[in-house]
């Protein structure tokens, strides 16, 4: 199912995952029977003119440094209109491991961060996440 976040942004939602938005512009989307939790979050570009190189692994680096992270691997490639990174890296809290799986898209107009937190064991779960990320789409009309 394509769910649409305002006019912003669009992704293929599976049927059984369930969404809450909170008010501070986080997304959150649930798997029905999963230990993890993907989120989005939309970023304003404030930067006129083309993506540049460099611009969607500074979003990813910059949020895995949030999460206690350190030299994190970054890939990153063109997308249609943007550019697009990817990192997986781990933390812990609280003698918990945390897997994480983070994407920025970057667009023009916008930036989307995606993140998934899991425990690491579930790869179906990683696979769905990752499948989420790559469904994600500009509105372009919101721009």
């Amino acid at each position: 199912m394509r769910w649409e976040y305002k006019g912003i942004f669009s992704l293929e939602l599976p049927e059984d995952w369930s969404v809450v938005e909170g008010q501070d512009g986080i997304i959150e989307v649930r798997p029905a029977t999963a230990n993890g939790t993907v989120h989005f979050s939309v970023l304003k570009r404030d930067i006129g003119g083309p993506v540049k190189p460099g611009e969607a692994s500074s979003v990813v680096v910059y949020f895995a440094q949030g999460q206690g992270a350190a030299d994190v691997a970054v890939s990153e490639r063109e997308v249609p209109g943007g550019r697009a990174a990817h990192a997986a890296f781990e933390t812990r809290r609280d003698n918990l491991r945390l897997a994480w799986e983070v994407e920025a898209r970057v667009w023009p107009e916008r930036a989307i961060r995606c993140s998934l937190c899991y425990d690491g064991d579930d790869r179906n779960l990683r696979k769905l996440a990752l499948a989420l990320f790559e469904s994600v789409r500009p509105d372009t009309a919101a721009a």
